[in-house]
């Protein structure tokens, strides 16, 4: 097993932040890991069908400060092997190769769901200790983003919202901030949990009725999602 560890930079005017995972990887695995986790770095960031050739792959990271700058590449990724951190270099030819694999799983997949989809009816009461929670975060939110942030936040959904502020509030796990409203973070994890829950559940029984392109592509970007934050959650849970 070899330590690694990935750093993924989120330039922003006023808050810009490095966000660095640490783990290890088996060593027949080290090819096929870092190749997914940049994969899934660039099509978090960017639509799957405008990468047309491995060129794409290459404007992308050389556009990635077009807005605003860090002293940080986008991705960044290292292992330590023999007694050393080395870097891990993966070709934008090799990277083109496996995104387009990617799409033609994530193609496949899609067909095979259009008839096979299970529809779950759950409970989506919210309680009123969910309530309370919700509300605890809509003044940590004032309290902490400015007045720009809200305008921006104005024309988002629920879970649009919800990422925005914990991209905005709570990574930096071993700030003050955080360990003060450690609980709060922790309880709103939750309820942002089951809220994207019941928007997976919703569109994919739309799916199911009636399949089309936008609930397919909406499906897909849930589901990410919230893998992404079932991973953030241990990360809080266990911080």
């Amino acid at each position: 097993m070899f330590p690694y560890v990935i750093s993924e930079s989120h330039p922003d005017y006023k808050r810009p932040w490095l966000e660095q995972t640490f783990g290890v990887v088996k060593e027949e695995d080290i090819d096929t890991f870092f190749l997914n986790e940049i994969c899934t770095f660039i099509l978090d960031r960017i639509d799957i069908n405008s990468l047309e050739c491995e060129n794409d792959v290459e404007s992308f990271f050389d556009n990635y400060y077009d807005e605003y700058y860090m002293g940080n590449p986008p991705w960044d990724a290292q292992i330590f092997k023999n007694g050393e951190w080395e870097n891990v270099t993966l070709l934008y030819e090799t990277i083109w190769e496996h995104i387009q694999l990617i799409k033609s799983q994530d193609q496949e997949t899609i067909e095979e769901q259009d008839d096979h989809f299970e529809v779950v009816t759950l409970d989506w009461e919210i309680t009123d200790n969910e309530l309370e929670i919700k509300a605890q975060m809509e003044e940590y939110i004032k309290s902490e983003l400015d007045e720009e942030d809200l305008e921006i936040m104005d024309t988002m959904n629920e879970t649009e919202k919800i990422i925005y502020i914990l991209h905005k509030c709570m990574f930096n796990i071993s700030s003050d901030k955080y360990k003060q409203n450690r609980e709060l973070f922790h309880n709103f994890f939750n309820l942002f949990v089951k809220l994207i829950e019941k928007d997976i559940s919703i569109t994919t029984e739309e799916l199911a009725k009636n399949h089309n392109e936008d609930d397919s592509l909406k499906l897909k970007y849930l589901t990410t999602i919230y893998s992404d934050w079932i991973k953030y959650k241990h990360i809080f849970t266990n911080s």
